[in-house]
């Protein structure tokens, strides 16, 4: 089994995904099932992506605004992490 928390980008996943992310839940997952998860969490953080962005093209009061580019740079932070930690154990997926 690939070790996740091992890699740099394991470091920085476990700081800004937080619970997402925890290691008791991928602990004992064999290549092929850590793979599903990570491919499930990346179609999970690329809709989220998606939301913020939506959420920030529907804004009209300032705070709300500023609120949603936030949303918007954490859920593509979050979305670019998941894609490079795929492609650091090689898995193939492409960004959308």
């Amino acid at each position: 089994m690939i070790n996740y928390f091992t890699t740099k980008a394991g470091d920085y996943a476990k700081r800004f995904l937080g619970g997402s992310f925890e290691q008791s839940e991928i602990e004992g997952l064999d290549d092929e099932e850590y793979q599903e998860y990570l491919v499930n969490a990346i179609e999970t953080a690329h809709k989220e992506w998606l939301d913020a962005r939506r959420l920030f093209e529907e804004a009209v009061e300032q705070d709300l605004i500023d609120y949603a580019v936030l949303a918007i740079q954490a859920a593509e932070k979050k979305y670019m992490l998941l894609i490079k930690q795929a492609k650091v154990i090689g898995l193939g997926v492409t960004t959308q």
